[in-house]
């Protein structure tokens, strides 16, 4: 799979930067500065500030980010408390507490 700003659901903004929130929790801002890449990423309110040559170093960065575990439950048995589910599917069709998944 190819790592793409697209895949990664980033857009321009006016300044040019890409921006966006590909994960749940997770916010991102990527600039270049002559031949110099800098992201900002904002993970669970914690700022991580990453710098690279290559911006596809970043959006590596990015995607790892989606391996990361998060707390999810089950909206049909909240009984059944809580458990991890990975940062890329929660909010997704594969998500417990999500309407969608449910209804598939």
């Amino acid at each position: 799979m190819a790592l793409t700003p697209k895949r990664m659901h980033l857009k321009f903004n006016a300044a040019g930067n890409l921006v966006g929130r590909p994960y749940w929790g997770v916010e991102v801002e990527i600039s270049k500065d002559g031949k110099q890449w800098t992201m900002v990423m904002i993970v669970d309110d914690e700022i991580f500030e990453i710098k690279s040559v290559t911006r596809k170093a970043l959006l590596t960065a990015i995607y790892d980010t989606g391996a990361d575990e998060v707390m999810t439950c089950n909206i049909l048995n909240p009984d059944a408390g809580e458990f991890p589910i990975a940062r890329a599917s929660k909010g997704g069709c594969c998500d417990p507490a999500t309407e969608t998944y449910h209804s598939m």
